[in-house]
């Protein structure tokens, strides 16, 4: 970027030498004062000053003026020739034009001789001041006293684009240059269509007497031809446009850029040196980095290649480091799109199955296969009262389902009562018993005691469990003492149904009061399913899924906000078909094995699975649950878990033999190792905004719910909508993506 001109040369001599550190040139009585040192005086002065502009400005900076504009400008194309004359464009410029009826008036701002090379006619552009549009074929004239004239050619109008800037001042090179107002156009004929890097074309110049008269001597009121003088060092600034590829700022200041017609950058601040060096690190020490307007981020395909994509950011304004940075258009940048690939051998990945309870004392089987949904209750699994589904409605207190179940330990392996798992559930749904009418409200005139049942006489119609409700809230739903706050169970007495809360009721709850109790986890005990009043499976929460520190001895969730529903790989690309010698294992429960002579009958498998080779007892325990569902002539009981020790697996005849197992049957849940799975895939279906109206599935057969898979709608009928807020509404599809 650094001006040409070279003054050590004749006749100028300027030898000025910046490393001999000359500050000041000493002139001497009796000596003859040489051209050379005058030359060079001059450039001691420049070099102090360019120091100095240095510091302040970067090269090519804006210091004071210099406003730039890029705006429309109607083109008008001119026939070659006027009334037998031709038709100088040059001289409409600057001037004001007018219709020949004197409706319409527009200044020319600049003007285009014609160009034999694109067959471009001669062209002003000109900015309308008033009145209708020009149009094709009329005649133009300026209002000089001697006008000039033409005629507007055939499809001669329509609006191209110019930039200009205003008078200035610019650094460069240690000079402070002044620059004409100027105007040039970005397009001719079209204000869409630009691109292109504008700004000053750097011209320097030696100006001699004979180019300039007035650098004769002045004397005697005239200039003197015999005294020339001294020549003269000049600067033009000239606008003017590079290619917006162009990388090339030799001699050349940059002002603003324009793509397909858009300002994308212009210069509007000085651009200070040294000075915003301090001002950055200020900035930066006291704010950090930050954005003023955030630059959103959007990616988009490249139509230029595909095998390329854009990231576009929008424009913005942040301070990095200290420095300003702003973008006044849509930033694009280019990239490959990743094809490479990258061979992992031999990757471990951990799938778990999310959270899960302690539990121990487990009788049968939960439905792992079916996921059907397990009863949560608020006393142990022993104490539920399976007389009747009445009864063991009294303590159930919610819902979930059971993903699987885990060996965690055991004080003694010989004995599966002592086994503990973990057990992991997903669902969770909790909520109340809703009971009756408190029986006379209070109980010897204290108003912290309330009696549940109606009767204790025949049936107790709640838990006969002392303490089965401590924990949970107690709250009126209807009659006295509705509205108020719940309050906390502090005792249960199972003989006389009497609850202790944690304060009184303001009203004078009685039996005209129906009373609610309302759950969470915490108050969970046990988990079971049941068949009328058959017990199938049970287990109860163990001690490790409480907290002995809470006032009820709290049950808890473990690693409560992990559910994955997809296990990640650990890469986060992969590509299509590349995933080989890929094995996983998951757990099977095989239901109503009966056994043969103590021996299962084969475990089915899938296409490259095996049940897991299980000979320690450790193993056994990680890998196989037996249960059994019917004791026949063996001794075991029915839902009793078999301990490790009584059992052998044969993972090659996918068998297992139960000791003194005789014709019992079993449930059994055994770990099935898969390699090389074939993978699933999954095809998106974009919504169809139209209604269907045929070709649907009615899943119920009853009109509730009808599913149009190709067109990827569902349609619930409007008596099966659920309309109660904060409760799930089933689409009954996987996978939905957007709504």
């Amino acid at each position: 970027m650094s001006l040409n001109t070279n003054f050590n040369v004749t006749p100028y001599y300027d030898d000025f030498d910046e490393d001999k550190k000359f500050l000041r040139l000493l002139f001497k009585p009796g000596y003859a004062v040489q051209a050379r040192e005058l030359t060079q005086l001059q450039t001691l002065l420049q070099n102090q000053v360019e120091r100095f502009g240095n510091h302040m400005f970067k090269n090519g900076s804006l210091v004071t003026g210099g406003q730039t504009f890029l705006q429309d400008a109607t083109f008008l194309k001119l026939d070659t020739d006027f009334s037998g004359s031709a038709v100088v464009a040059n001289n409409f410029v600057g001037l004001t034009i007018l219709s020949t009826d004197a409706t319409k008036r527009g200044e020319v701002i600049t003007a285009f001789d014609a160009d034999p090379g694109t067959g471009d006619p001669k062209t002003l552009l000109i900015k309308q001041l008033y009145g209708p549009a020009f149009v094709p074929g009329e005649t133009i004239t300026t209002v000089e006293n001697a006008p000039a004239f033409a005629n507007i050619a055939t499809s001669g109008v329509g609006t191209g684009q110019i930039f200009s800037v205003n008078e200035g001042v610019f650094y460069y090179d240690g000079f402070f240059i002044k620059n004409s107002p100027q105007t040039i156009a970005t397009s001719k004929y079209n204000n869409t269509t630009a691109n292109a890097r504008i700004g000053f074309e750097i011209t320097e110049s030696t100006v001699i007497s004979t180019q300039d008269t007035s650098l004769l001597d002045p004397a005697q009121d005239a200039s003197n031809f015999q005294a020339p003088g001294s020549d003269r060092y000049k600067i033009d600034l000239v606008l003017t446009t590079r290619s917006l590829t162009s990388t090339d700022d030799t001699q050349f200041i940059e002002l603003a850029r324009v793509e397909e017609g858009a300002l994308t950058y212009y210069v509007k601040y000085p651009l200070y040196a040294v000075l915003e060096e301090t001002l950055a690190r200020r900035t930066f020490d006291e704010s950090g980095n930050y954005t003023v307007r955030p630059f959103k981020i959007a990616l988009d395909t490249s139509t230029a290649n595909s095998a390329k994509a854009n990231v576009v950011l929008s424009p913005g304004k942040a301070y990095v480091y200290g420095f300003e940075f702003e973008t006044i258009a849509p930033t694009t940048i280019t990239f490959d799109k990743p094809r490479t690939t990258e061979s992992v051998n031999n990757k471990r990945i951990t799938a778990d199955y999310g959270y899960f309870v302690y539990s121990n004392t487990h009788f049968g089987s939960f439905p792992i296969n079916s996921l059907q949904t397990v009863d949560l209750h608020c006393v142990s699994n022993l104490t539920i009262n399976v007389a009747s589904t009445n009864t063991i409605s009294n303590t159930k207190i919610g819902t979930a389902r059971v993903k699987t179940i885990a060996f965690e330990t055991a004080s003694d392996t010989s004995n599966s009562a002592t086994y503990g798992y973990r057990t992991y559930l997903f669902d969770v749904d909790v909520g109340s018993i809703l009971g009756g009418n408190c029986n006379n409200g209070i109980v010897t005139s204290n108003t912290t005691y309330i009696q549940l049942a109606n009767t204790l006489s025949g049936s107790l119609l709640y838990s006969t469990v002392n303490n089965a409700y401590r924990g949970a809230k107690f709250r009126v739903a209807a009659g006295n003492g509705v509205g108020e706050t719940p309050k906390t169970i502090l005792n249960y007495n199972g003989t006389t149904q009497t609850i202790e809360i944690s304060e009184s009721f303001i009203a004078n709850v009685n039996s005209s009061s129906t009373w609610a109790i309302d759950f969470e986890f915490n108050d969970v005990k046990s988990l079971a399913v049941t068949s009328g009043t058959s017990r199938l499976a049970a287990a109860d929460i163990a001690p490790e899924s409480k907290d002995p520190a809470s006032t009820f001895n709290d049950t808890y969730i473990v690693d409560r906000t992990f559910e994955p529903l997809i296990f990640e790989l650990g890469q986060s690309y992969i590509a299509a078909n590349t995933i080989t010698d890929f094995s996983h294992s998951y757990k099977r429960l095989y239901e109503a094995q009966a056994f043969s002579s103590s021996i299962s009958p084969t475990l089915s498998v899938g296409s490259g699975e095996t049940i897991a080779t299980a000979s320690s007892t450790s193993a056994k325990n990680d890998n196989y649950y037996v249960v059994v569902t019917s004791a026949g002539t063996s001794p075991y009981k029915n839902g009793e878990v078999i301990s490790a020790d009584k059992f052998t697996v044969d993972s090659g005849l996918r068998k297992i033999t139960v000791t003194s197992g005789n014709n019992m049957t079993a449930n059994i849940i055994a770990t099935v190792d898969v390699s090389n799975p074939s993978p699933k895939t999954k095809t998106f279906v974009a919504a169809n905004t139209t209604i269907q109206t045929s070709g649907g599935v009615d899943i119920f057969g009853n009109s509730a719910l009808t599913i149009f898979a190709s067109a990827g709608q569902t349609h619930i009928s409007k008596g099966f909508v659920n309309k109660i807020p904060n409760n799930a509404q089933s689409l009954h599809v996987p996978d939905v993506i957007d709504i």
